[in-house]
């Protein structure tokens, strides 16, 4: 069994910049994700369900860190507004919005680029447990300081903090093979879910999802959403989770147990956009040197940012606010 300081589990966004981080700091790291990244990659990676478009945050973050976007990341299409559709109201308007349309598994091999620690791809984690003062991982290493950076389905979270309790949508998105969409698209439609659907271009296909309530019905809503706005055949699906943190949202973590990203639910709960907390958290995490009373103290301005988030949430959400909104736009 192999002995660390530091075990991530998760080599996104959120456990890449912590690896690099905490790295001048001297820790022993492991990094461990499920993806083989350490295979070359031929440019055809799964597409995140909802991902793929760097917001401004996550830009300027990327800036003040220094990490500058290669060319064949980027995609040749990109927006320079959100086309906003609102379905029931029968209303359409144009915001201009800075987003960068890149290649989600590109970008996250591009962080991984800098990380110095001890890197393990293709390892699903089944079985983690506290022993003798240490996570023990699959049995095959051990470490003092465990973070969970594994996403929405994290299997730190649902090991150790199976009382947190958070609003989770299944994000549907199907591949179509022609040019459909007009760019960037934000679709909003009561009848199909209270939060929100899109159409991209990306790599020459439009991609078409809605964020929907897990259920049973979560895919025929989906259906109908397609059919009722004129969207074709699919030439494939993809699915993910997507959390949505409330109001009070907490911070969780333990003594030498900590989750950042979207694993501790930190993410957009406006627009769902979670790479600027992946490093925001992780930075703060670093920072606190695994100290659980300095990461909770840093982490207040998260918190803060959340409700903020929730209260412009409100205000994007509610219809009748929305077309209030949306009627007194100038830009169209």
């Amino acid at each position: 069994m192999k002995t660390y300081d530091v075990a991530i589990i998760g080599g996104g966004p959120a456990g890449s910049m912590l690896a690099k981080f905490i790295e001048p700091k001297g820790y022993k790291v492991a990094l461990i994700d499920v993806r083989r990244l350490d295979e070359a990659y031929d440019g055809k990676g799964a597409i995140k369900s909802c991902g793929g478009m760097l917001a401004p945050d996550a830009q300027k973050l990327l800036k003040k860190y220094k990490i500058e976007l290669p060319s064949e990341l980027i995609d040749e299409v990109q927006p320079s507004f959100v086309k906003t559709i609102d379905v029931c109201a029968k209303l359409c308007r144009n915001y201009k919005r800075n987003y960068i349309n890149v290649d989600r598994e590109a970008f996250d091999r591009l962080l991984l680029k800098w990380v110095k620690a001890d890197t393990y791809f293709g390892i699903r984690v089944s079985e983690i447990r506290k022993e003798d003062g240490f996570f023990v991982i699959n049995n095959q290493f051990r470490a003092k300081f465990l973070v969970g950076a594994d996403g929405a389905t994290s299997k730190v979270r649902r090991t150790f903090f199976p009382e947190m309790k958070i609003r989770t949508y299944a994000s549907i998105q199907d591949v179509l093979p022609e040019q459909t969409s007009q760019g960037y698209e934000c679709f909003f439609d009561e009848k199909i879910s209270d939060y929100y659907g899109w159409s991209l271009l990306k790599g020459g296909q439009t991609l078409v999802g809605f964020a929907i309530p897990e259920g049973r019905d979560a895919v025929q809503k989906f259906e109908a959403f397609k059919k009722a706005n004129g969207f074709g055949k699919e030439i494939a699906r993809q699915g993910t989770l997507i959390l949505r943190p409330s109001f009070g949202h907490k911070i969780y973590a333990k003594e030498n147990l900590f989750l950042i990203g979207e694993a501790g639910g930190y993410i957009s709960p406006s627009s769902a956009e979670g790479i600027s907390y992946a490093i925001k958290t992780a930075k703060i995490l670093a920072e606190s040197n695994f100290s659980l009373r300095r990461f909770k103290c840093k982490m207040l301005i998260i918190r803060l940012n959340l409700m903020y988030k929730n209260v412009k949430s409100f205000f994007m959400y509610c219809p009748l606010i929305r077309k209030w909104i949306m009627k007194a736009s100038i830009f169209n």
